[in-house]
């Protein structure tokens, strides 16, 4: 039989636990590509004058975050230590993952398609290759849930992390595990696709401004001055 069990489940299984190390550099990672493409679509709205979408953007900004947060929570807090946290965490780094997918894609089809600008998305078979994992991230997300619950209510185990075929709800703790994959392979293949676009990106250093506050004596008379460096 298919012994086919949660992404999560490695973290505790050598040698694969040392990969889970990992999670925290990744989690960054995704955090900062995420803002890159915040800044990206945001200079391309100021740019056009397109205000339509400015919230949109900034509330998929605030979702990917916190799918980045439920990604660090998985790696941080195991499944055998403490499971409340580390399901909340996978909850939010694939459900909430799968919604930034959406949220992208209706603003990329939008400025495509409404505003001619194809700065976001190359062209229209990008548009739908991005559809499309979105589409299965939401639907897979809401099966791994769904038959999660159903499997952990029926499951009569001594251990929740080692499934039987045996055990009562197998066959749904199976469906679960192999929507959770494939919700995963999704979304890593949707932030992937970000690599063309940021092709044109040129980063340059930020800007720090120091304002200096001194007193130089002019004129027999005291006067402060503020001084503005930037570097």
């Amino acid at each position: 039989y298919i012994d086919w069990q949660y992404s999560s489940i490695h973290e505790q299984i050598s040698p694969y636990h040392s990969t889970y190390v990992y999670l925290g550099i990744y989690t960054v990672l995704v955090a900062l590509t995420m803002y890159v493409k915040y800044r990206q679509v945001k200079e391309i709205f100021s740019r056009h004058d397109i205000r339509s979408s400015y919230k949109v953007n900034i509330i998929s900004f605030y979702v990917g975050m916190l799918a980045a947060t439920g990604i660090s929570l998985v790696a941080n807090f195991p499944e055998t230590s403490v499971l409340t946290v580390h399901v909340t965490g996978a909850f939010m780094a694939f459900g909430l993952g799968a919604v930034y997918q959406c949220l992208q894609v209706g603003k990329s089809i939008k400025l495509f398609l409404y505003y001619k600008v194809s700065h976001v998305m190359e062209n229209k078979y990008r548009n739908i290759i991005r559809l499309m994992l979105s589409i299965v991230s939401i639907v897979t997300f809401f099966i791994c849930a769904v038959f999660a619950l159903i499997a952990f209510g029926m499951y009569d185990g001594d251990t929740i992390q080692n499934w039987k075929k045996e055990d009562n709800g197998f066959r749904f703790h199976i469906i679960s595990t192999v929507s959770e994959w494939v919700c995963a392979s999704c979304t890593l293949t949707f932030i992937c696709m970000f690599q063309t676009e940021f092709e044109d990106i040129d980063m340059k250093e930020p800007q720090i401004c120091i304002e200096d506050n001194f007193v130089r004596r002019v004129d027999n008379r005291d006067m402060e001055l503020k001084i503005y460096d930037r570097y």
